[in-house]
């Protein structure tokens, strides 16, 4: 985060690739705090008994969605 905010190259074509560096850099940093929510979210339904049910019909999560994404708060049907 601290060397996103340095002052870039003076170089123009330096500068571009740079910025596109941070762009990509700013996208997974945003993509990674909302996995992180996602899964405090998954472990406060485990603290409540509520983990691996829909949080949207109800139904039961399958198991094999929720090996592939264990923070899934939605059965396949209602993602």
């Amino acid at each position: 985060d601290a060397e996103l905010h340095e002052p870039g190259d003076p170089d123009f074509e330096e500068r571009a690739v740079q910025i596109e560096g941070e762009e990509v850099l700013e996208g997974l940093g945003r993509v990674a705090l909302d996995e992180i929510a996602q899964i405090k979210s998954a472990l406060a339904r485990v603290k409540a008994g509520t983990y691996g049910v829909c949080v949207k019909c109800g139904e039961d999560i399958a198991d094999n969605r929720l090996e592939a994404v264990p923070y899934a708060a939605r059965c396949i049907k209602c993602a």
